[in-house]
C-alpha cells in the first residue's frame, strides 16, 4: 500500500499529537495556586500538588483529578479552594461536581463535598474544610460526574490551593480550653456576639461530656485525643461520626437555636445541639467509627452510642425529655428498635438513677475477651447474661418471650459480623 504526501503529513500530525498528549501524563501540570503565608509573611510549606497522568478532555463517565496536600501539621484544619471552568461540559443529568477526601483518616470524607451547579454557570468556585492526617497530608479527589451521571467534554482547573483555616475569614473555629474538642462553623451562621459566646460555652460543656464518655469506656479515647466537628458541609444525615465528625450544614441554624443556656432551665431534647453533638461523639468511642478502642461487646452501634450518650448527659447533670428515648413500638410486636431496646433495659435496671447498675454495665463491657472474635449474636447473649448476673436482674425473663424472640431474630440475622458464632443456649422454640 502506498501513502500519498498528504497522507504522510496527516499521520505525522497524529503521531506528534499523541507524543505530546502521552508525554503530559509523565509530569504534573502546575495549577495556579497562592502559597499561604504565616504571621511573619514567610510562605509556609503547606501546598497542594496534582498527581501525574491527568486528562482535561476525557469523555469517560467519571472524570477525576487527584491532588495531594503536603507540608501541613498533623491533624491541622485547612481550607481547600478550587475554581473549575466547565462551560464545555455536557452532563447526562444535572451538573454536579465534588471535592472528596480520599484518605483512611476520614472514613466519611468520600461521601461529603458534592455540589450541584446551575446550568448557566461556566466557572464554579468551591471550598471545603478538611482535617489533615497524622503526617500533615491528605489525598483529595476532584470529580466531575459519576457512574449514574455521565459528563463529557472539556473542563479545566483554573485554581487549586490549600490554606490554614485561620487564613480564611469565612470560617469560625471554636476550641475547648484543654484542646480536646474543636468545631468549625461558617462565620455567617453565627447570629451575633451573644451566640458566639454561647457556642464557646457549649463547646466547653461538650468537653466535660467527652470526659464522662471516656471514663465510661475505661479511660480510652479515639484518634489523637481530640474530637473535631466540621459543620460547614451538606451531609445526607444529621451527622456522620468519624475523624472528623460531620454535622449537616443544613441543620446548623436549627442546632444553634437550641444551644444550652444556663439561665434557661428545661429538659434536654434529643434534637438539641448538645444531644446531636454528643451522639456523634459517642459513636467515636464505640470501637466502630474510631481507632485505639477495641469493643468486642458492641453488637449494636446505635444502642451503645445512645447508652453512652444517656449516661454522660445524666452524669454531668442534664435532665432528659420524657420522650428522649423512644418507647414505641413494643418489642412484643416483632419490630426491633434500638431506642425501645435501651428504654426497656434502663427500666429493668432502674436507670439512670441506679448508679450501681451503671457500674455493672461498665464492668460487663470491660470483661469481654479482647482476643476473642465473637459474633454479633454471641456478643448480645453474653452481654445480657453477664449483666443479669452482676445486677441480679434476669433480663431475659423481664423482656418476655415475644420481645426476646424479636431480639434474637435481630441479632441472630445481623450481617454486621462475617464470623458469627451461634449461641445455642436458650434459643427460642418455634
Amino acid at each position: 500500500m502506498k501513502y500519498t504526501p498528504m497522507g504522510k503529513g496527516y499521520i505525522a500530525a497524529i503521531l506528534c499529537f499523541a507524543f505530546v498528549f502521552f508525554s503530559s501524563c509523565q509530569q504534573v501540570k502546575p495549577v495556579p495556586s497562592r502559597p499561604p503565608a504565616d504571621s511573619t509573611g514567610i510562605c509556609s510549606a503547606l501546598a497542594i500538588i496534582e498527581e501525574p497522568c491527568f486528562n482535561n478532555f476525557d469523555d469517560s463517565a467519571v472524570n477525576i483529578r487527584k491532588f495531594n496536600i503536603v507540608g501541613g501539621d498533623p491533624y491541622q484544619l485547612c481550607v481547600i479552594r478550587a475554581e473549575i471552568y466547565m462551560a464545555d461540559l455536557v452532563f447526562q443529568k444535572s451538573k454536579r461536581m465534588a471535592l472528596y477526601v480520599d484518605d483512611e483518616l476520614d472514613i466519611n470524607g468520600r461521601w461529603i463535598g458534592e455540589k450541584i451547579i446551575s446550568n448557566d454557570t461556566n466557572t464554579i468556585a468551591v471550598k471545603r474544610v478538611v482535617k489533615l492526617n497524622n503526617e500533615g497530608k491528605l489525598n483529595i479527589n476532584l470529580q466531575i460526574g459519576n457512574s449514574q451521571n455521565n459528563a463529557t467534554g472539556r473542563w479545566e482547573v483554573s485554581l487549586m490551593e490549600v490554606v490554614p483555616i485561620g487564613d480564611d475569614n469565612d470560617y469560625a473555629v471554636y476550641t475547648s480550653d484543654n484542646q480536646s474538642v474543636e468545631a468549625v462553623f461558617m462565620r455567617d451562621s453565627i447570629a451575633d456576639f451573644t451566640q458566639h459566646e454561647q457556642i464557646q460555652k457549649n463547646i466547653e460543656l461538650l468537653c466535660v461530656i467527652r470526659d464522662s464518655i471516656k471514663a465510661f469506656v475505661g479511660g480510652k479515647e479515639p484518634y489523637e485525643g481530640t474530637t473535631t466537628y466540621i459543620c460547614t458541609e451538606l451531609v445526607p444525615y444529621s451527622g456522620l461520626a468519624g475523624n472528623p465528625i460531620y454535622i449537616n450544614y443544613g441543620d446548623v441554624d436549627k442546632l444553634l437555636g437550641s444551644l444550652y443556656i444556663e439561665k434557661v432551665t428545661r429538659e434536654l431534647k434529643k434534637t438539641d445541639f448538645i444531644s446531636v453533638f454528643c451522639h456523634e461523639m459517642s459513636h467515636t468511642f464505640d470501637g466502630i467509627n474510631s481507632t485505639n478502642i477495641d469493643a468486642p461487646y458492641n453488637f449494636e452501634k446505635e444502642f451503645f452510642a445512645l447508652l453512652k450518650q444517656v449516661y454522660a448527659l445524666n452524669d454531668v447533670g442534664f435532665s432528659l425529655d420524657p420522650e428522649y428515648i423512644g418507647a414505641k413500638p413494643s418489642l412484643d410486636t416483632g419490630i426491633y428498635s434500638y431506642e425501645v431496646f435501651l428504654s426497656e433495659i434502663m427500666q429493668f435496671l432502674d436507670l439512670p438513677e441506679n448508679d450501681e447498675n451503671w457500674q455493672h454495665i461498665k464492668s460487663t463491657m470491660y470483661e469481654f475477651d479482647l482476643a476473642k472474635d465473637c459474633g454479633v449474636l454471641e456478643a448480645f447473649s453474653t452481654f445480657i447474661d453477664n449483666l443479669s448476673n452482676k445486677s441480679g436482674v434476669d433480663l431475659k425473663n423481664c423482656f418476655g418471650d415475644k420481645a426476646w424472640e424479636t431480639l434474637y431474630k435481630r441479632f441472630g440475622q445481623s450481617k454486621s459480623s462475617e464470623n458469627q458464632v451461634m449461641y445455642t443456649k436458650d434459643i427460642p422454640s418455634n
